[in-house]
């Protein structure tokens, strides 16, 4: 049997769609979430490049009806209840003539769509196994998150800063090859814009 056959690739499938806020800004979406109770799920419904992670035939997929039923339950001000997003879809699914689904599959639906809504709109939601509940991150959480994860990469950071520093006291101009070559790199440059926009920072 020929390799060509099953072929491979390194790259992997995309696992959502593309970012959305470059057609309205921060504030306007905010604006638009406390007017409307489906503002993310209804923009990723519109856009026709989301249509194979939102659409299924004519129905929605499950990841998109469980945060339907989230939002419909006050996802954007509270923690909302894996149960009561799970009875609000297995209602929808009874009334098709479809089989309920559990718990465990509406966190895990949930999950998709956390995936979905950080790619779309750099929005956070968590399902939570532990409480078995989910939520938007609020300001306290994201500044606990922060801290925590800032603390653990501390003193790499300070040897990547040490590394930089001689690289550009020393002119060391063959080291521009890096500015393409890691993907890390452009996460430092997202996070640098980020801290600056929120007031992170001394500049």
């Amino acid at each position: 049997m020929s390799p060509e056959l099953f072929p491979v690739r390194e790259k992997p499938a995309k696992q959502t769609g593309p970012y959305l806020l470059d057609k309205i800004t921060p504030s306007d979406l905010k604006q638009e979430m406390s007017t409307d109770v489906h503002a993310l799920s209804s923009r990723l419904m519109r856009c026709d490049l989301w249509d194979q992670y939102v659409w299924n035939g004519t129905s929605l997929t499950a990841p998109l009806m469980a945060l339907r039923a989230a939002e419909a339950n006050g996802l954007y001000t509270k923690h909302v209840p894996i149960a009561v997003i799970a009875n609000d879809v297995n209602q929808n699914l009874l009334k098709r003539g479809r089989k309920p689904i559990t718990d465990n599959s509406v966190f895990s639906n949930l999950s998709k769509a956390a995936k979905y809504l950080q790619a779309a709109f750099h929005i956070v939601i968590q399902p939570n196994r532990e409480d078995m509940n989910v939520s938007v991150l609020d300001s306290g959480k994201t500044v606990d998150s922060l801290k925590r994860w800032f603390g653990q990469i501390n003193s790499r950071v300070k040897k990547i800063e040490t590394l930089t520093k001689h690289a550009e006291v020393s002119d060391f101009k063959t080291l521009e090859a890096l500015a393409g070559s890691s993907p890390t790199i452009e996460s430092f440059k997202q996070i640098s814009a980020s801290l600056k926009s929120i007031g992170a920072t001394n500049e």
